[in-house]
């Protein structure tokens, strides 16, 4: 093949081509390529997208050097009705995807993630108190860390950043309020870059109200090119169901849907009916894995389909108990498609080293050996050697035990190594408890992607309370950069007992630094929880490591 790129030609056209005709290209679109000679006469197919008109992914269209033109080729899928022809005019882009039908196999494979849609993964992370965080109600950062991040849905910072998108890597494209044809236009060209091995695809509540003249046709159109422009790009797709909706967030937008020619009656019967086609198109389609959450989240008893109130912030929303059940879902669903995967070690040897293990592991006191008597007001038992334990705020009574993992890797058989177990017995409202080793055994590089990760196991909850978080303090010298990882903002669902490994976002400094990886457990009045810690580690980013393009916007 002559041009080995072939997925980076992007250009925009000088004509207007209407609803038959060809696409004369006029130049390529910032960082990507026009075709070269070595083309001529070879077949693409294309993704044609115009803001406002819509998107057609057509197949076997030819490339003509000497007029540097694509024929129109064969219609594939459009967000048109019935997938009709787009009257395009010469504000269309033209996009080179690879063949879907080389990409349809779901086989396993792959641990990256992007995320696409609305604000049900985009709320997912932000900056805050914390630093720059993922939180804990988005049902894809469950997923992850569920799944012990045999998928991972990388975010990350530099030192210099304040605000808006991350500015190291992104792969976290979903935001608030688009419809899933503003995703068509916004986030398909961002996600085809970044080449992430699967799309979480969550979008389409908002055409139930911002586009409430859609028909479910209409809508299910622009999905379906959501997910083929994913398969064409060698991507495999997490199709997500549309969350329910309370009927009050209904009626806040009853002007618009009627405006639009609906009713709110209306607009929840093409709810279900859109749910019924994701949940059959995600059968019938090789590549896609389906993700529905839909019935753990509706009360059963609402005729007007509304949420388990223990589920949502807002009637629209969910919350983090629901965010943890959606993540639930998602792992079920995902895990015949994933490989395990798991960087948190236990060898003193896989230590950092700049030339023959750069992916190796920055933390102290790796393996959790050794025992410290407790100290601290509320706290006993054992920690491991060069940890600490206690409270952040507020109070709690804690026993500590420092011993050997208590899960099996076959019946009778132990798993390798120790864990800290910490049984929280009572606690106030509002209070944190932390552990955390002391440093790490090396400083940072400058220049160096690195994050932290730890594996945890709750293995009792007989008083609720808001769950575990990560947080690594990495100390520069500059403003210090502080990343979080499954931030709580609600309470979880008494009884939830898992396994998960946390990961923290992406960080990285222009100056050489140690750090403090901080272990917390996120307590409420009368909490009762046992949690075990197994596996703690901070690790550089190899460059070599494949498909994670640092620096993507």
């Amino acid at each position: 093949m002559a041009n080995t790129a072939r997925d980076l030609i992007k250009c925009s056209i000088s004509n207007a081509p209407g609803t038959t005709g060809g696409f004369t290209l006029a130049a390529a679109a910032a960082n990507s390529l026009m075709p070269v000679a070595g083309d001529d006469g070879l077949k693409f197919k294309l993704n044609i997208t115009q803001n406002g008109v819509g998107t057609e992914i057509r197949k076997d269209c030819t490339y003509t050097h000497s007029s540097t033109s694509f024929s129109r080729g064969t219609m594939v899928r459009s967000t048109g009705t019935a997938d009709a022809a787009l009257n395009f005019t010469s504000a269309a882009i033209v996009r080179v995807v690879p063949s879907a039908e080389d990409y349809r196999s779901a086989d396993p494979g792959g641990q990256l993630v992007v995320a696409i849609g609305d604000s049900l993964q985009g709320d997912g992370v932000t900056t805050g108190s914390l630093g720059f965080s993922t939180l804990a109600k988005s049902g894809l950062n469950w997923g992850c860390a569920l799944l012990k991040q045999a998928l991972w849905m990388p975010v990350g910072v530099t030192s210099s950043y304040s605000s808006g998108a991350p500015d190291l890597v992104n792969y976290c494209l979903a935001a608030s309020g688009p419809t899933a044809q503003d995703v068509i236009e916004d986030q398909l060209g961002p996600a085809q870059a970044l080449k992430a091995d699967w799309w979480s695809v969550q979008c389409g509540t908002n055409d139930l109200t911002l586009l409430a003249g859609s028909t479910v046709a209409q809508i299910a159109a622009r999905l379906r090119t959501i997910c083929e422009t994913g398969l064409s790009s060698g991507s495999k797709i997490a199709l997500w169901t549309i969350v329910p909706r309370n009927g009050a967030q209904w009626t806040a937008l009853e002007s618009t849907i009627t405006g639009a020619g609906s009713t709110i009656a209306k607009q929840k019967l093409k709810h279900m009916a859109v749910n019924n086609w994701i949940r059959r198109y995600a059968q019938e389609t090789p590549g896609v894995v389906l993700i529905d959450p839909y019935h753990e989240l509706v009360d059963p008893a609402s005729a007007a389909g509304e949420w388990l109130a223990a589920y949502t912030a807002d009637g629209t929303h969910w919350n983090g108990a629901g965010a943890f059940v959606a993540g639930q879902v998602f792992a079920t669903a995902m895990r015949p498609f994933v490989k395990p995967v798991s960087l948190s070690s236990v060898s003193q040897l896989d230590i950092y080293d700049a030339t023959d293990n750069i992916s190796g592991d920055f933390a102290v006191t790796k393996g959790l050996q050794g025992s410290t008597a407790a100290s601290g007001t509320g706290m006993s038992g054992t920690w491991p050697t060069g940890w600490t334990v206690g409270m952040a705020s507020g109070a709690a009574t804690c026993v500590g035990a420092v011993q050997a993992r208590t899960d099996t890797v076959a019946t009778g058989v132990l798993a390798n190594g120790r864990e800290l177990e910490l049984a929280i017995s009572t606690a106030d409202a509002d209070s944190r408890l932390r552990a955390y080793q002391a440093a790490t055994g090396a400083v940072i590089p400058a220049n160096t992607p690195f994050y932290a990760e730890a594996e945890v196991s709750v293995s009792a909850n007989t008083a609720a309370w808001r769950g575990p978080l990560l947080q690594m303090f990495f100390n520069d010298g500059t403003p210090a950069i502080f990343s979080g990882a499954l931030v709580p903002d609600s309470s979880l669902p008494l009884g939830a007992l898992f396994d998960a490994v946390i990961r923290t976002p992406v960080m990285q400094s222009t100056a050489a630094a140690g750090g403090i990886i901080f272990t917390h457990m996120d307590l409420i009045a009368s909490s009762a929880v046992t949690m075990k810690i197994r596996r703690i580690s901070i690790r550089a980013i190899d460059p070599a490591l494949p498909g994670l393009l640092l620096g993507a916007a």
